[in-house]
């Protein structure tokens, strides 16, 4: 999956980095909590449920991630992993030697990069979870999120003000942000139903 694509990419983790999956979406207030977060691994996470297809957490008595992924069953869940995380530049080069280390060893070829984030986990890192406390979020990937991301209002524009004086839907409001051919071209990359959103 994208363990190989963000560890092709990597020179980028070479200082303070946020690590997004296309498809999911949040308010501009969320992603400012992420930015804004303390820790070197910082991962946006929900801990108000565990659904069964995301990512699952485990969270310690420290309120660190002990171990992250789909392996998880979901009754021995903590919550999720949204798919948003901040590196600090000495997580980013850590995480980027990890991920390379992964490929090296062969056998990740179908993994998600976090892998190489529970990778070291379990060698001691500490993964801070940053909860959404309620903010909503959304990640597309049925057909049927795709509806509730067309009608959602809670993403692209973070307060009442600025969504009042936003376009009225919400792929009217990623069409004024970007040109359209780039973003429908950005989604496809990670998931076609994603670039639905825009076409």
């Amino acid at each position: 999956n994208n363990l190989y694509t963000l560890n092709h990419c990597g020179g980028v983790l070479d200082d303070d980095v946020i690590v997004m999956f296309a498809d999911v979406l949040m308010s501009a207030d969320t992603l400012r909590r992420v930015i804004d977060s303390d820790g070197d691994f910082a991962l946006l996470s929900d801990t108000s449920r565990v659904l069964e297809n995301t990512m699952r957490i485990i969270v310690n008595e420290a309120d660190s991630i002990i171990d992250i992924g789909g392996h998880i069953p979901a009754s021995d869940g903590d919550g999720n992993f949204v798919g948003i995380a901040r590196y600090s530049k000495a997580a980013a080069t850590e995480l980027r030697a990890e991920m390379q280390r992964l490929v090296n060893a062969g056998g990740y070829q179908g993994s998600y990069y976090i892998e190489a984030v529970r990778q070291l986990a379990d060698k001691g890192r500490t993964i801070t979870p940053v909860r959404l406390d309620g903010d909503s979020w959304l990640e597309i990937d049925t057909l049927d999120e795709l509806t509730l991301a067309r009608n959602a209002t809670f993403y692209v524009h973070g307060d009442a003000a600025s969504r009042e004086a936003a376009p009225s839907t919400a792929a009217a409001r990623l069409r004024a942000l970007f040109k359209k051919g780039d973003l429908i071209r950005l989604a496809a990359a990670h998931n076609p139903l994603g670039a639905k959103l825009v076409a």
